[in-house]
């Protein structure tokens, strides 16, 4: 679960939960697991270049760590391929993931 035009966590939290059927009054076994950052969000619909991502990424998984939850990306293969349209995303994406291999 996540935004489809603005990078952020729209269910208000960093976890997974489960979701609650209004009609039945009653809670389900479907599990949610919302992201908070896809990358066409930054670039389609914010005008963010992969520059401005990053710090965007980077503040999102500040803010999972300080509250033990959980950072959920979308990244598209397209933003990782060799596309001109796409420069610096993959480097981007490379560098952001590279602190988590330590």
């Amino acid at each position: 679960m996540g935004y489809g035009s603005i990078n952020g966590f729209r269910a208000s939290v960093a976890h997974s939960f489960t979701w609650y059927d209004l009609h039945e009054d009653k809670t389900t076994g479907l599990r949610i697991h919302p992201f908070c950052f896809m990358d066409a969000n930054s670039f389609y619909e914010q005008h963010q270049s992969a520059k401005t991502s990053y710090e965007e990424l980077k503040f999102y998984s500040e803010i999972c760590k300080k509250n033990n939850g959980h950072l959920i990306t979308i990244f598209h293969n397209n933003f990782l391929g060799t596309d001109r349209a796409f420069k610096g995303w993959k480097e981007m994406y490379h560098k952001f993931t590279s602190h988590f291999q330590q």
